[in-house]
């Protein structure tokens, strides 16, 4: 009997994620200086395995929204660079992202970074959700925001639903108004796409939505996104969203451009 050396059998797992992954190759979002879009096919890649405090895509990733547990308590977290003017993200959030949330339950962290490259209208709905995010947890400090399984549901009541989107970090109504924004996306607009945000907020949210839009306006968090696009373009995210990357234990697995579905990530992080 033979036995494989450790390192054959990661090689033919990576090797068996990349090809689950793609078998999914549909069109993302792809943005550029002259504001195009579509027509990028996705493309996965799988990269030797580094921590996952080590790997570009994570930096700075206590700062980010999540919904689920905090990525050093995970089993797998999955790091979605997205534009919320974007189709393809669209996609993601309401056909692959609840599938995660329902079938993997807590044992997965959903972490949203902003990347705002597609249509004009996501720039400012970006500076938005940074503007939300920093207002419901004190500064942005997800890392050290509470973990509170009561909270306010994003639609203005209080919930101990532990399956709400961010109940764990105590960013409901910042998750409330991403989803708005992919859920809503054909009533936005660069000119009308901060109004709709701050009657959206005042309505179905406690957070102060003029507040948040005088934020946004003035681009108080542009900080944050800047971060957030400066992590993409060192991971290599380039001009098309969403772009997937997901992890194991702490260890980087593969990363998706485009379309991403459910069987790849479970896939991915062999869950």
């Amino acid at each position: 009997m033979t036995h494989d050396r450790p390192d054959a059998r990661t090689r033919r797992r990576l090797l068996a994620v990349g090809a689950a992954t793609g078998a999914t190759a549909l069109a993302g979002c792809t943005g550029g200086l002259s504001g195009e879009s579509g027509g990028a096919r996705t493309t996965t890649e799988t990269a030797t395995r580094a921590p996952l405090g080590n790997h570009p895509a994570a930096e700075g990733i206590a700062d980010q929204p999540r919904s689920g547990p905090p990525p050093a308590e995970a089993e797998g977290v999955v790091v979605a660079f997205e534009d919320p003017s974007c189709p393809r993200c669209a996609a993601w959030e309401t056909g692959t992202v609840p599938k995660i949330r329902e079938r993997l339950g807590d044992r997965v962290a959903v972490v949203f970074r902003s990347y705002p490259v597609i249509y004009a209208w996501g720039k400012p709905a970006t500076q938005a959700i940074e503007a939300a995010f920093a207002r419901e947890t004190g500064a942005g400090a997800a890392g050290t925001s509470g973990e509170s399984t009561t909270t306010a549901d994003g639609t203005g009541t209080t919930t101990s639903d532990p399956a709400a989107y961010g109940v764990r970090q105590d960013s409901t109504a910042t998750w409330a108004l991403i989803r708005h924004y992919f859920e809503n996306q054909d009533r936005f607009d660069d000119d009308n796409v901060l109004d709709l945000t701050r009657t959206f907020l005042a309505e179905e949210t406690d957070l102060d939505a003029d507040a948040v839009v005088a934020d946004a306006e003035a681009e108080a968090r542009d900080d944050a996104v800047r971060a957030d696009l400066a992590a993409g373009e060192a991971a290599g995210v380039g001009r098309t969203t969403p772009t997937v990357f997901l992890f194991r234990d702490g260890e980087f697995r593969t990363r998706a451009k485009g379309s991403v579905s459910f069987r790849v990530v479970k896939s991915a992080l062999g869950l």
